[in-house]
Protein backbone atom coordinates (compact mmCIF):
# COMPACT_ATOMS: atom_id res chain seq x y z
CA UNK A 1 0.00 0.00 0.00
CA UNK A 2 1.55 3.31 -0.88
CA UNK A 3 1.06 7.01 -0.19
CA UNK A 4 2.73 9.32 -2.32
CA UNK A 5 0.88 12.45 -1.28
CA UNK A 6 3.50 15.37 -0.02
CA UNK A 7 0.26 18.01 0.58
CA UNK A 8 -1.42 15.91 3.57
CA UNK A 9 -1.12 13.70 6.01
CA UNK A 10 -2.27 10.16 4.60
CA UNK A 11 -3.70 8.25 7.66
CA UNK A 12 -5.39 4.25 9.12
CA UNK A 13 -6.55 3.81 12.39
CA UNK A 14 -7.79 0.03 13.90
CA UNK A 15 -6.57 -1.83 10.76
CA UNK A 16 -4.42 -5.03 10.23
CA UNK A 17 -2.36 -6.11 6.94
CA UNK A 18 -1.30 -9.59 6.00
CA UNK A 19 0.47 -10.73 3.28
CA UNK A 20 1.87 -7.85 1.22
CA UNK A 21 4.83 -6.87 -0.35
CA UNK A 22 4.74 -3.89 1.37
CA UNK A 23 2.23 -2.91 3.94
CA UNK A 24 2.83 0.47 4.20
CA UNK A 25 4.86 2.55 1.77
CA UNK A 26 5.63 6.21 2.21
CA UNK A 27 6.45 6.94 -1.51
CA UNK A 28 6.74 4.18 -4.49
CA UNK A 29 10.04 2.77 -3.00
CA UNK A 30 12.85 4.98 -4.03
CA UNK A 31 10.77 6.81 -6.31
CA UNK A 32 9.55 10.26 -5.64
CA UNK A 33 6.47 11.99 -4.41
CA UNK A 34 7.13 11.32 -0.75
CA UNK A 35 4.83 10.26 1.50
CA UNK A 36 3.48 11.92 4.53
CA UNK A 37 1.52 8.56 6.47
CA UNK A 38 0.46 8.44 10.66
CA UNK A 39 -0.87 4.81 11.61
CA UNK A 40 -3.11 4.32 14.84
CA UNK A 41 -3.53 0.80 16.57
CA UNK A 42 -2.41 -1.15 13.73
CA UNK A 43 -1.21 -5.03 12.80
CA UNK A 44 1.56 -6.20 10.52
CA UNK A 45 1.18 -10.08 10.55
CA UNK A 46 3.78 -12.44 7.64
CA UNK A 47 4.14 -9.78 5.07
CA UNK A 48 7.42 -9.24 2.90
CA UNK A 49 8.13 -5.44 4.04
CA UNK A 50 5.75 -4.01 7.00
CA UNK A 51 6.99 0.00 6.83
CA UNK A 52 9.14 0.84 3.95
CA UNK A 53 10.41 4.57 3.80
CA UNK A 54 12.97 5.19 1.41
CA UNK A 55 12.31 8.18 -0.75
CA UNK A 56 13.87 11.48 0.93
CA UNK A 57 11.93 13.25 3.15
CA UNK A 58 9.05 10.71 3.50
CA UNK A 59 7.90 9.72 6.84
CA UNK A 60 6.09 7.53 8.98
CA UNK A 61 4.40 7.58 12.33
CA UNK A 62 3.02 4.57 13.99
CA UNK A 63 1.25 4.60 17.46
CA UNK A 64 0.29 1.45 19.41
CA UNK A 65 0.85 -0.71 16.39
CA UNK A 66 1.86 -4.61 16.25
CA UNK A 67 4.51 -5.65 14.05
CA UNK A 68 5.56 -9.55 14.10
CA UNK A 69 6.35 -12.60 11.64
CA UNK A 70 7.26 -10.05 9.00
CA UNK A 71 10.05 -10.69 6.47
CA UNK A 72 11.65 -7.36 6.99
CA UNK A 73 10.13 -5.40 9.85
CA UNK A 74 11.27 -1.91 8.85
CA UNK A 75 12.64 -0.60 6.18
CA UNK A 76 14.26 3.49 5.78
CA UNK A 77 16.80 5.01 3.87
CA UNK A 78 17.48 8.72 2.04
CA UNK A 79 16.81 10.46 5.25
CA UNK A 80 13.24 9.59 5.64
CA UNK A 81 11.93 9.31 8.73
CA UNK A 82 10.33 6.48 10.59
CA UNK A 83 8.71 7.07 14.24
CA UNK A 84 7.37 4.44 16.41
CA UNK A 85 5.69 4.93 19.56
CA UNK A 86 4.51 2.18 21.83
CA UNK A 87 4.75 -0.15 19.11
CA UNK A 88 5.83 -4.22 19.59
CA UNK A 89 8.11 -5.50 17.26
CA UNK A 90 8.64 -9.27 16.96
CA UNK A 91 9.25 -12.56 15.93
CA UNK A 92 10.51 -10.54 12.55
CA UNK A 93 13.60 -11.89 10.25
CA UNK A 94 14.98 -9.08 9.87
CA UNK A 95 14.22 -5.95 12.02
CA UNK A 96 15.78 -3.03 10.17
CA UNK A 97 17.43 -0.97 6.96
CA UNK A 98 18.35 2.00 8.20
CA UNK A 99 20.80 3.72 6.07
CA UNK A 100 20.98 7.09 5.54
CA UNK A 101 17.65 7.63 7.37
CA UNK A 102 16.13 8.88 10.45
CA UNK A 103 14.82 6.69 13.28
CA UNK A 104 12.75 8.24 16.64
CA UNK A 105 11.74 4.91 18.79
CA UNK A 106 9.64 5.22 21.82
CA UNK A 107 8.05 3.21 24.89
CA UNK A 108 8.87 0.42 21.84
CA UNK A 109 9.57 -3.11 22.28
CA UNK A 110 11.90 -5.17 20.17
CA UNK A 111 12.13 -8.71 21.13
CA UNK A 112 13.26 -12.18 19.14
CA UNK A 113 14.19 -10.26 16.20
CA UNK A 114 16.31 -12.78 13.93
CA UNK A 115 18.62 -10.01 12.81
CA UNK A 116 20.51 -7.52 14.07
CA UNK A 117 18.62 -4.32 15.02
CA UNK A 118 19.28 -0.73 13.02
CA UNK A 119 21.96 -3.07 11.07
CA UNK A 120 23.01 -0.05 9.09
CA UNK A 121 22.59 2.39 11.92
CA UNK A 122 26.45 3.71 13.05
CA UNK A 123 25.74 6.82 14.37
CA UNK A 124 23.38 7.85 17.29
CA UNK A 125 22.80 11.35 15.81
CA UNK A 126 20.30 9.44 13.14
CA UNK A 127 17.99 7.59 15.70
CA UNK A 128 16.54 8.71 19.14
CA UNK A 129 15.21 5.70 21.32
CA UNK A 130 14.02 6.50 24.62
CA UNK A 131 12.12 4.11 27.16
CA UNK A 132 12.17 0.95 24.97
CA UNK A 133 12.87 -2.45 25.75
CA UNK A 134 15.36 -4.66 23.50
CA UNK A 135 16.39 -8.48 24.03
CA UNK A 136 18.74 -10.67 21.96
CA UNK A 137 20.55 -9.26 19.40
CA UNK A 138 18.55 -6.05 19.44
CA UNK A 139 20.21 -5.46 22.38
CA UNK A 140 23.34 -5.86 21.75
CA UNK A 141 23.24 -3.88 18.68
CA UNK A 142 21.43 -0.58 20.58
CA UNK A 143 23.92 -0.79 23.32
CA UNK A 144 26.67 -0.66 21.11
CA UNK A 145 25.14 2.75 19.00
CA UNK A 146 24.76 4.69 22.23
CA UNK A 147 27.01 2.98 25.08
CA UNK A 148 25.89 1.93 28.23
CA UNK A 149 25.41 5.30 29.99
CA UNK A 150 23.20 6.81 27.53
CA UNK A 151 21.47 3.87 27.31
CA UNK A 152 19.89 3.87 30.51
CA UNK A 153 20.16 7.24 30.89
CA UNK A 154 17.22 7.73 28.28
CA UNK A 155 15.10 5.29 30.13
CA UNK A 156 15.75 2.25 28.39
CA UNK A 157 16.52 -1.40 29.48
CA UNK A 158 17.57 -4.90 28.51
CA UNK A 159 15.43 -8.36 29.25
CA UNK A 160 13.09 -10.94 28.09
CA UNK A 161 9.17 -8.80 27.72
CA UNK A 162 7.36 -11.91 28.76
CA UNK A 163 5.02 -12.18 26.40
CA UNK A 164 1.80 -14.07 27.43
CA UNK A 165 2.28 -16.43 24.89
CA UNK A 166 4.51 -16.02 21.75
CA UNK A 167 4.11 -19.41 19.99
CA UNK A 168 0.60 -18.61 19.91
CA UNK A 169 0.60 -14.69 18.57
CA UNK A 170 -0.58 -13.59 22.14
CA UNK A 171 2.36 -10.14 22.21
CA UNK A 172 0.32 -8.81 25.66
CA UNK A 173 2.59 -8.14 28.81
CA UNK A 174 2.64 -11.04 31.42
CA UNK A 175 2.92 -10.76 35.12
CA UNK A 176 6.23 -9.28 36.10
CA UNK A 177 7.29 -8.20 32.76
CA UNK A 178 9.90 -5.10 32.87
CA UNK A 179 7.71 -3.20 30.08
CA UNK A 180 5.19 -2.69 33.02
CA UNK A 181 4.75 0.63 33.75
CA UNK A 182 8.11 1.97 32.69
CA UNK A 183 7.54 4.27 29.60
CA UNK A 184 7.46 7.67 28.95
CA UNK A 185 4.00 9.13 29.85
CA UNK A 186 4.31 12.21 28.08
CA UNK A 187 4.53 11.10 24.41
CA UNK A 188 1.82 7.92 24.90
CA UNK A 189 -1.84 7.78 23.67
CA UNK A 190 -4.48 7.51 26.16
CA UNK A 191 -5.40 3.91 24.92
CA UNK A 192 -3.53 1.40 23.75
CA UNK A 193 -3.88 -1.33 20.72
CA UNK A 194 -7.06 -2.88 21.86
CA UNK A 195 -8.56 0.42 23.03
CA UNK A 196 -7.38 -0.08 26.77
CA UNK A 197 -6.44 3.11 29.03
CA UNK A 198 -3.51 3.04 30.54
CA UNK A 199 -3.51 1.25 33.97
CA UNK A 200 -1.57 1.10 36.95
CA UNK A 201 0.38 -2.35 37.86
CA UNK A 202 -0.04 -2.11 41.58
CA UNK A 203 2.52 -4.94 41.81
CA UNK A 204 5.15 -3.21 39.45
CA UNK A 205 7.56 0.06 40.94
CA UNK A 206 6.47 2.80 38.63
CA UNK A 207 9.60 3.41 36.54
CA UNK A 208 8.70 4.91 33.84
CA UNK A 209 8.70 8.66 33.25
CA UNK A 210 6.57 11.92 32.49
CA UNK A 211 2.74 12.06 33.19
CA UNK A 212 1.95 9.44 33.76
CA UNK A 213 4.49 7.47 34.77
CA UNK A 214 2.97 4.13 34.53
CA UNK A 215 2.42 3.91 30.90
CA UNK A 216 3.76 0.12 29.75
CA UNK A 217 6.43 -0.22 27.11
CA UNK A 218 5.06 -1.86 23.34
CA UNK A 219 1.76 -2.01 21.94
CA UNK A 220 -0.76 -3.55 24.73
CA UNK A 221 -1.35 -1.61 28.29
CA UNK A 222 -1.44 -4.47 30.92
CA UNK A 223 -5.04 -4.45 32.89
CA UNK A 224 -3.95 -6.60 35.87
CA UNK A 225 -1.57 -6.43 38.92
CA UNK A 226 1.41 -8.63 39.17
CA UNK A 227 1.58 -10.41 42.36
CA UNK A 228 4.48 -9.62 44.44
CA UNK A 229 5.46 -8.69 48.13
CA UNK A 230 4.80 -5.28 49.59
CA UNK A 231 5.95 -4.37 52.77
CA UNK A 232 4.05 -1.10 53.62
CA UNK A 233 4.81 0.93 57.03
CA UNK A 234 1.16 1.27 58.16
CA UNK A 235 1.16 2.73 61.66
CA UNK A 236 3.99 5.31 63.59
CA UNK A 237 2.90 6.16 67.08
CA UNK A 238 3.16 8.81 68.72
CA UNK A 239 7.10 9.29 71.01
CA UNK A 240 6.35 8.56 74.92
CA UNK A 241 6.36 11.06 76.37
CA UNK A 242 5.49 12.94 73.79
CA UNK A 243 7.21 16.13 74.79
CA UNK A 244 10.81 15.67 75.94
CA UNK A 245 13.38 18.02 77.25
CA UNK A 246 17.36 17.42 75.82
CA UNK A 247 19.04 13.86 76.64
CA UNK A 248 15.58 12.75 77.72
CA UNK A 249 14.81 9.37 76.91
CA UNK A 250 11.58 8.56 74.43
CA UNK A 251 10.09 4.95 72.77
CA UNK A 252 8.15 5.08 69.45
CA UNK A 253 6.49 2.13 67.43
CA UNK A 254 5.52 1.19 64.12
CA UNK A 255 3.74 -1.38 62.69
CA UNK A 256 5.21 -3.00 59.16
CA UNK A 257 2.32 -5.08 57.06
CA UNK A 258 2.84 -7.32 53.73
CA UNK A 259 0.03 -5.49 51.61
CA UNK A 260 1.20 -7.55 48.49
CA UNK A 261 -0.16 -10.19 47.30
CA UNK A 262 2.95 -12.96 47.83
CA UNK A 263 4.89 -13.13 50.79
CA UNK A 264 8.41 -11.82 51.29
CA UNK A 265 11.14 -14.18 50.17
CA UNK A 266 14.25 -12.88 51.99
CA UNK A 267 15.30 -11.07 55.06
CA UNK A 268 15.48 -6.94 54.90
CA UNK A 269 16.35 -4.02 57.05
CA UNK A 270 13.30 -1.26 59.04
CA UNK A 271 15.68 1.76 59.54
CA UNK A 272 14.92 5.21 61.41
CA UNK A 273 16.14 8.59 60.98
CA UNK A 274 15.03 11.93 62.83
CA UNK A 275 14.65 14.88 60.43
CA UNK A 276 13.93 18.17 61.10
CA UNK A 277 11.70 18.50 58.62
CA UNK A 278 9.17 15.70 57.65
CA UNK A 279 10.81 14.34 54.57
CA UNK A 280 13.70 11.64 54.15
CA UNK A 281 17.22 13.54 52.61
CA UNK A 282 20.96 13.51 53.15
CA UNK A 283 21.09 15.58 55.75
CA UNK A 284 18.78 12.91 58.17
CA UNK A 285 20.70 11.03 61.03
CA UNK A 286 20.45 7.58 60.92
CA UNK A 287 19.20 6.27 64.32
CA UNK A 288 18.60 2.53 64.56
CA UNK A 289 19.10 -0.05 61.70
CA UNK A 290 16.84 -3.28 62.48
CA UNK A 291 17.26 -6.71 60.66
CA UNK A 292 13.85 -8.70 59.73
CA UNK A 293 14.13 -12.37 58.21
CA UNK A 294 12.09 -15.07 57.49
CA UNK A 295 8.79 -15.07 55.47
CA UNK A 296 6.16 -12.80 56.09
CA UNK A 297 3.07 -14.06 54.60
CA UNK A 298 0.67 -11.82 52.22
CA UNK A 299 -1.52 -9.62 54.95
CA UNK A 300 0.75 -10.34 58.05
CA UNK A 301 2.71 -7.96 60.16
CA UNK A 302 4.84 -6.93 62.74
CA UNK A 303 5.24 -4.04 65.28
CA UNK A 304 9.29 -2.73 65.43
CA UNK A 305 10.31 -0.71 68.60
CA UNK A 306 12.85 2.07 68.91
CA UNK A 307 14.16 3.65 72.11
CA UNK A 308 16.70 6.59 72.62
CA UNK A 309 17.37 9.91 74.16
CA UNK A 310 16.10 13.56 72.18
CA UNK A 311 18.87 15.81 70.70
CA UNK A 312 20.13 18.25 72.61
CA UNK A 313 19.47 20.89 70.32
CA UNK A 314 15.81 21.80 71.47
CA UNK A 315 13.37 21.66 68.82
CA UNK A 316 10.48 20.44 66.61
CA UNK A 317 11.57 16.75 65.53
CA UNK A 318 10.64 14.05 63.39
CA UNK A 319 11.17 10.26 63.47
CA UNK A 320 11.02 8.48 59.52
CA UNK A 321 10.37 5.00 59.57
CA UNK A 322 11.91 3.02 55.98
CA UNK A 323 11.18 -0.59 55.58
CA UNK A 324 13.09 -2.75 52.85
CA UNK A 325 15.13 0.18 53.04
CA UNK A 326 18.16 -1.54 51.01
CA UNK A 327 15.73 -3.16 48.69
CA UNK A 328 17.10 -6.82 49.56
CA UNK A 329 13.53 -7.63 47.54
CA UNK A 330 11.86 -5.90 45.00
CA UNK A 331 8.55 -4.16 45.60
CA UNK A 332 5.89 -2.05 43.63
CA UNK A 333 6.18 0.83 45.69
CA UNK A 334 9.20 2.01 47.91
CA UNK A 335 8.44 3.50 51.40
CA UNK A 336 10.62 6.43 51.69
CA UNK A 337 9.55 8.06 54.74
CA UNK A 338 6.41 8.22 57.12
CA UNK A 339 5.65 11.13 59.68
CA UNK A 340 6.00 9.76 63.38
Amino acid sequence: MSFCNPNEVSSLEGFEIRYAEAAINAGDWYVPPLGDVYLSRGVFRDNENALVARVPYATINADNCLIVNNLHAIRGRNTAEITLRNCTIANNISTNEGKYAIFNFENCIFAFNGDTFASDVTSPTDMLVHNCLFEGVDANKIMSIFGETVFYENGNRMGDPLFVDRGAGNYQLGAGSPAIDAGLGGVASAQDLLGHGRYDDRGMPNTGRGSPCYVDMGAFERQQDTASPDLAVIYVSDPAPEFVAAGESFTVQWTVSNVGLLPTPTSWQDIIYISTDPYLSSNDQLLQRQNHSGILQSGAGYTGTFSGVAPQIPGVYYLLVRTNAEQTFTEPIIVNNLLA
